[in-house]
């Protein structure tokens, strides 16, 4: 699982948590519609979001990190 946040002091209480937890998580501080966000990430099964932006917009970012042949709903 990977968990993206551009905040910095929340992408470090995440790094924080996942740690104290033992948790297999990665933490990437950025934006999913950042292309060089993008290609750290690679492509995934699944993506979700909390309410970010409008669903066409958050569909839009979500899409490029969907694995070819995945499905988004809109």
């Amino acid at each position: 699982m990977t968990l993206v946040e551009p905040l910095l002091r929340r992408a470090d209480f995440l790094r924080e948590a996942v740690t104290e937890l033992g948790l297999s998580v990665s933490v990437v501080r950025g934006r999913a519609e950042d292309r060089a966000v993008r290609g750290e990430l690679g492509e995934f099964d699944v993506v979700t979001s909390r309410a970010v932006a409008a669903l066409d917009k958050l569909a839009n970012w979500s899409l490029p990190l969907l694995r070819d042949g995945d499905e988004c709903w809109r």
